[in-house]
């Protein structure tokens, strides 16, 4: 679910335009919209750590070689 929430482009719009891990995750929590782009449903359900979002993307910075890929990108 997470995985998803990282890669959705709302979300990274929302996260390149400033808005808080925090943010994030209340937006989630309330916009049902939200929750289906991103193919989950929460119903009564929410997300209370706010610090997941953080906790993911600095695994993924461990385990991903965005040095190498970026050079990729660059050179394209």
């Amino acid at each position: 679910m997470i995985f998803i929430i990282l890669n959705s482009s709302v979300f990274r719009e929302a996260y390149n335009a400033g808005c808080s891990d925090r943010k994030l995750i209340e937006q989630l929590n309330s916009n049902i919209d939200y929750q289906f782009f991103c193919d989950i449903h929460l119903g009564l359900q929410r997300i209370t750590n706010y610090k997941i979002v953080s906790q993911i993307r600095c695994e993924l910075s461990r385990v991903l070689e965005i040095d190498a890929l970026e050079k990729v990108f660059y050179t394209h």
